[in-house]
């Protein structure tokens, strides 16, 4: 594969009363990986105030929204138990769906339930792994419970390798550092802290990541970084030992395969990075990244129905994306011209 100066595109990547204490929720489909769940996970609840101020269903109750907007009713009010059990109902009837379990993890936040909340930011995340809200989240709870900053850094350094000027990931970042042990790097991650769009942001993240992966070097998410901090270089060398690496330790994971397709992407290969794109999205489609990705690279080949179909299934993923919905509107505008209409006509 030849190196190219193409430049790199990131995607900047936020009823009954209850009849027992817990309310176990199956949690199924994930990454297989030290993260996830192989068994059920018990939520707690607090079922004397169920009991006190029972949550009345809403009329669809098979209908996993209905119990989302109740959900949310209630956190409004700050009615934590309330608002738990309608989440947790609404996880229940759509497990696929990465805004029920955020909801639901910072309920649990706010009721200073850390480790349910991770529990639940974690089931989000395998559901979106680029999506940034859920690093952080992951990150702020592990240092919160106060036993998990080896934790808290991994999260927050995953964030940075999708985008180095995220401020908070920095502001984070800093406490965590100095709990470790590592104020070495304290003085570069101060001036990030104050100005995160510093040009070697990109490169201080690199090192921090280097450092902790000199020390682990099978460590399957600081792989993936220093795969995505190499693609931004171009390093493509680099960056595919680093995926190689990774991959062999978790086969077909979405964040190595999404780390494939943006180097190949990097380079001007659109076939190579639609066919890591593609596997991915087949072996776990609720990676919005993945299929915003895919419908760019058909959108630069000019197949705008391919095009128009990925950015729908990424926007229904992540409707919070602005410039998905965006590129909705112009596909469609051209599909529906058979193609006649010009890309800079529909823009307007």
């Amino acid at each position: 594969m030849r190196e190219s100066n193409l430049k790199l595109l990131f995607f900047k990547l936020r009823p009954e009363l209850l009849l027992c204490v817990t309310l176990a929720i199956g949690l199924t489909g994930c990454e297989s990986d030290k993260h996830s769940f192989s068994e059920s996970r018990v939520f707690s609840t607090d079922a004397a105030d169920l009991k006190k101020n029972p949550v009345t269903p809403p009329n669809k109750v098979k209908d996993p929204e209905a119990w989302a907007q109740l959900g949310f009713e209630y956190q409004s009010r700050q009615e934590w138990p309330q608002s738990i059990y309608c989440y947790t109902k609404a996880c229940e009837l759509n497990p696929n769906k990465r805004g029920y379990w955020n909801s639901l993890g910072t309920v649990y936040q706010f009721s200073d339930k850390m480790e349910d909340a991770r529990t639940a930011f974690m089931r989000s995340h395998l559901l979106d792994v680029f999506e940034m809200g859920n690093l952080e989240s992951i990150g702020y709870v592990d240092t919160r419970v106060g036993l998990h900053d080896d934790e808290a850094l991994r999260f927050y350094l995953m964030a940075l390798a999708i985008d180095p000027a995220h401020k908070a990931s920095w502001d984070n970042l800093l406490p965590v550092l100095h709990r470790l042990d590592k104020d070495d790097f304290m003085p570069r991650v101060q001036t990030l802290v104050s100005s995160p769009t510093e040009p070697n942001a990109a490169f201080v993240a690199d090192s921090i990541n280097e450092y902790f992966l000199r020390q682990k070097p099978d460590d399957y998410d600081l792989l993936v970084n220093k795969g995505l901090f190499q693609t931004r270089l171009l390093n493509v060398p680099m960056a595919l030992e680093a995926f190689d690496k990774a991959n062999k330790l978790r086969p077909e994971s979405p964040r190595v395969l999404i780390g494939y397709g943006l180097l190949y992407d990097a380079v001007g290969d659109c076939k190579k990075a639609e066919e890591y794109l593609k596997r991915c999205t087949d072996s776990s489609p609720s990676q919005a990244v993945a299929w915003a990705m895919r419908g760019s690279i058909a959108e630069k080949s000019k197949n705008y129905k391919a095009a128009l179909d990925n950015y729908v299934v990424a926007s229904a993923l992540s409707p919070e994306k602005a410039q998905w919905s965006a590129k909705i509107g112009v596909l469609d505008k051209i599909v529906k011209s058979g193609g006649k209409l010009k890309y800079e006509d529909a823009v307007k």
